[in-house]
């Protein structure tokens, strides 16, 4: 439970940063004309995330996800579920992109705890079933 708490706080209050900060760029959705060039060690993807797709989208999916995306874990089991694969999309996203060193894949294990022992049973069977 924990855990998803963490998750909740750390994705939704990334949203809320974005749009509290007082930042124009974040409240007019022009952030990521900044972004892709003043991250730490900005790499090939970034340059084409720059010049190919809608930046002005990107922002307002961001924003989505993390603010609405963290209010799916209050829904229960499946909405648990697709608030992970919101937040993996997300994450995988910024992690292509730019280099965050290992922040992302520490969000990423923090979101596993949104995923039920049903399901992680399913990849990751007991050593007991073994015998």
């Amino acid at each position: 439970m924990s855990f998803r708490l963490l998750a909740f706080k750390l994705l939704f209050c990334s949203g809320i940063c974005k749009l509290a900060s007082g930042d124009q760029k974040w409240s007019s959705f022009t952030a990521m004309n900044y972004h892709y060039w003043t991250q730490p060690l900005p790499n090939f993807v970034s340059w084409h995330s720059y010049w190919g797709g809608n930046k002005r989208l990107q922002a307002i999916g961001a924003v989505t996800f993390e603010i609405l995306g963290p209010l799916l874990i209050l829904f229960g089991r499946w909405g648990r579920i697709v608030a992970f694969f919101c937040f993996v999309v997300l994450i995988v996203s910024i992690y292509v992109t730019g280099n965050y060193g290992f922040f992302n894949i520490l969000s990423c294990v923090v979101c596993l705890a949104l995923l039920d022992d049903s399901l992680l049973l399913f990849k990751f069977p007991s050593p007991l079933e073994n015998a």
